[in-house]
């Protein structure tokens, strides 16, 4: 009885060493500490930021203001919608001054109105897909992405959309109408192609709540 005892302690010790050590090689070596600035992947984030289908998706670089544990506290952007501490697993170095073997993260996201959002390089086609406008567009810096995006991700993109719009006025979406023409669009009302004045910000973006 004895000797069943000690055997069943050995193995369990053996097993436990062996969890141990399979751990160790998953873990990732941590290069960084507070104050340094790290990019987080996004992915096991929801996001409707374009999706690079060659390598890992990263976002950032935030600071680190805390370590807990073998976590890290992350200084997000204001309103953003999710728990700031991760594990080292999902980070990587700002790499401004990167160790051999970390692969550059993509270019990095902009934060306005505490939403991070990514430069539209041009808008390709656009359908209505189950009654909801859609795009299909290229970003800088990325990757050709071949998803669709509903038309309310590029509410900071009236330019580009009145671009694509003013080449093929015959298509589905609004050309100058942006919010009245996302919401028709998206609700499967057809919309009037009104070339007058509108008075909107240039920019090129698509928004991802964190």
């Amino acid at each position: 009885m004895h000797t069943a005892w000690v055997h069943a302690k050995e193995n369990m010790a053996k097993a436990q060493e062996e969890m141990s050590k399979h751990a160790n090689r998953r873990q990732r070596a941590i290069d960084w500490d507070v104050g340094d600035r790290v990019y987080l992947s996004t992915k096991n984030l929801k996001n409707s930021r374009p999706s690079r289908k060659l390598g890992q998706q990263w976002v950032g670089p935030y600071t680190v203001v805390e370590r807990i544990g073998h976590a890290f506290r992350l200084e997000l952007p204001s309103g953003s919608q999710i728990h700031n501490v991760f594990s080292p697993d999902v980070l990587m170095k700002d790499p401004n001054n990167p160790l051999p073997g970390q692969d550059p993260p993509e270019p990095s996201s902009e934060v306005i109105d505490g939403v991070e959002e990514w430069e539209v390089e041009k808008i390709l086609a656009v359908r209505v897909h189950r009654k909801q406008l859609q795009y299909r567009v290229s970003w800088v810096g990325y990757d050709l992405d071949p998803e669709w995006y509903p038309a309310s991700n590029f509410m900071n993109s009236p330019q580009k959309l009145r671009e694509f719009h003013t080449e093929y006025p015959d298509l589905p979406g609004p050309p100058h109408e942006l919010l009245g023409g996302v919401t028709a669009g998206e609700t499967g009302k057809k919309q009037n192609y009104d070339h007058g004045k509108t008075k909107r910000k240039k920019q090129s973006h698509c928004c991802l709540r964190l």
